[in-house]
């Protein structure tokens, strides 16, 4: 399940951003109200974009949707 997790997020990041050439990360979050799953991929999105994590996030969503 969670590799098949990561192919969709990388698929939605490549989409937004096609030169992205980090590793994609998934926690289990600590506080289960956060979800199942965590990724900070937005973080290290939003240095090279110079965009906030937020907004990077809120694309990533309507992407995997």
């Amino acid at each position: 399940m969670i590799q098949e997790i990561k192919h969709l997020l990388t698929k939605a990041v490549l989409e937004i951003y096609p030169e992205f050439k980090g590793d994609i990360e998934l926690d289990e979050p600590k506080d289960e109200s956060h979800g199942d799953f965590s990724s900070n991929i937005a973080m290290k999105m939003s240095k090279d974009l110079w965009k906030n994590p937020r907004e990077i996030a809120s694309v990533i969503i309507e992407k995997l949707n």
